[in-house]
């Protein structure tokens, strides 16, 4: 072959019907809607398969959406300590109130990021994480703790009432 001649093309069989018969066919049997059918209940059975199997292996998952408060012993912590403050009536009254208020909307908080909670004394058994402290901190965080009131004006009134005789003073 010289530069200026064309090398021959190559010659390929005329296809104008694929192998088989007729387009659409193979091998003689067209798809029905049985066979649709069949295919998609298999898919169906091995995507459910496949999450079964998924639920079973990451059983621990639901471990931490469980939670447990020990909500009486942290409602009881607080009126024993607004009870030593010495505050009055109305004021006690609405610092307590402000504090269920709070409460209320720690344990909303935990509820809406996809908790549940359980009150302390309803798990019966089983490893639940207790989420008190965490609670008890965001709470106190809004509302003081009550403090204790001052001891000392009860020393000082006894330490007078013990100066007078005490109670055998006023007696005969």
């Amino acid at each position: 072959m010289n530069d200026r001649e064309t090398p021959a093309a190559p010659t390929f069989p005329d296809v104008s019907e694929p192998p088989g018969g007729a387009p659409g066919r193979q091998g003689g049997r067209s798809l029905g809607l049985r066979d649709i059918l069949r295919v998609g209940a298999l898919v169906g059975l091995v995507c459910w398969g496949a999450w079964v199997t998924q639920s079973l292996v990451d059983g621990n998952r639901d471990h931490d959406r469980f939670v447990k408060l020990q909500l009486q012993s942290l409602i009881a912590e607080y009126l024993q300590a607004q009870a030593r403050s010495g505050n009055g009536a109305a004021a006690a009254a609405q610092a307590t109130t402000q504090f269920m208020g709070e409460l209320d909307k720690a344990v909303a908080a935990l509820g809406r990021s996809g908790h549940v909670v359980l009150v302390n004394e309803a798990v019966i058994s089983g490893d639940i994480p207790d989420v008190t402290s965490a609670v008890k901190k965001a709470v106190y965080a809004r509302v003081p703790v009550p403090e204790a009131a001052s001891a000392r004006p009860v020393r000082e009134d006894m330490q007078s009432f013990m100066a007078t005789g005490g109670p055998s003073a006023g007696r005969p």
